[in-house]
């Protein structure tokens, strides 16, 4: 059935149960894709758990699921809020044509929004932070299709995590679902997306996933 918001407990379980520590400066490890330090105080964390939490949480109670895919990206956001949860399913639903399905939606209306797809979770949790100092210093200085890249990220208040978590997708389909789900998160409030060592303008990951395909993925 998967986590549910209506339990956090459960969740703060789960996120225990794979190391998950209250403190200052601990470094979170995804599906190897990136190491992601969370250089915030306490008080901070309280506004992060539901959103990491479920992020954890899914992959640990689907550790014995390896061949299932689990992507992550970012959103910088201008201002620390989610896009309405109705409007974005409808964007993504509309970007997807029917190739694949949302069967289930929760959203708490702040912080996190879960779509049920594929028999896996699509999740979107709001940071109410920036990102750490230095975390995307490097990559926007060598951003060279993207002048602009570091003073528009600079600007950014908050972020958002997106990802595709344990559907029955291939690694591939997995990408260009969260291609998407990024895109339908690009509205007026974001700046950029920020995937592995990718750092792409609000514009550029418009035009790229309106084109991409199992034969032509975005870059």
């Amino acid at each position: 059935e998967g986590a549910r918001l209506s339990n956090p407990a459960a969740l703060l379980a789960a996120a225990e149960n794979v190391g998950w520590r209250q403190h200052k400066g601990y470094a979170l490890r995804t599906s190897a894709l990136l190491r992601y330090r969370l250089a915030i105080t306490y008080k901070p964390m309280r506004t992060l758990v539901v959103a990491i939490c479920l992020l954890i949480g899914f992959t640990a109670l689907n550790a014995a699921e390896p061949s299932k895919a689990r992507v992550l990206s970012f959103v910088l956001v201008s201002e620390p809020k989610l896009p309405d949860a109705k409007a974005f399913r409808a964007d993504l639903e509309k970007r997807l044509a029917g190739r694949l399905k949302i069967s289930d939606m929760e959203a708490d209306g702040q912080k996190v929004i879960l779509l049920r797809m594929h028999g896996g979770t699509v999740m979107i949790g709001l940071i109410e932070a920036q990102l750490p100092k230095g975390q995307i210093d490097d990559l926007c200085a060598a951003a060279w299709y993207w002048r602009q890249a570091c003073e528009a990220t600079a600007a950014h208040r908050a972020h958002i995590v997106a990802s595709v978590l344990d559907t029955g997708l291939d690694k591939l389909d997995a990408n260009l679902l969260l291609t998407e789900v990024v895109a339908a998160l690009m509205d007026a409030n974001s700046i950029a997306s920020y995937w592995g060592a990718s750092l792409q303008s609000r514009d550029a990951v418009l035009r790229q996933s309106a084109r991409m395909s199992r034969e032509l993925p975005p870059v």
